[in-house]
């Protein structure tokens, strides 16, 4: 997914760069290391925003609970 990505944002806005990793015949090592980057960076987004909102559903059920026992309705 990431490497057809890649391919094409470099032909659209780094054309010398894909030009020049052509010529030395290193485009596909290029595009595989960068999707391979990208995909590790997004677990390691998605990991962080499920703990973050795991953090943010504690956080929202002990205010609830907190005010149940403090502000009984």
């Amino acid at each position: 997914m990431y490497r057809r990505q890649i391919e094409e944002y470099l032909t659209h806005y780094q054309p010398e760069l894909k030009a020049e990793l052509l010529k030395e015949e290193m485009f596909q090592t290029y595009l595989d290391d960068k999707a391979q980057a990208m995909q590790t960076a997004k677990q390691e987004i998605l990991e962080r925003m499920t703990t973050e909102m795991s953090q943010l559903q504690r956080e929202l059920e002990a205010d609830q609970l907190v005010r149940e026992i403090f502000l009984p309705v």
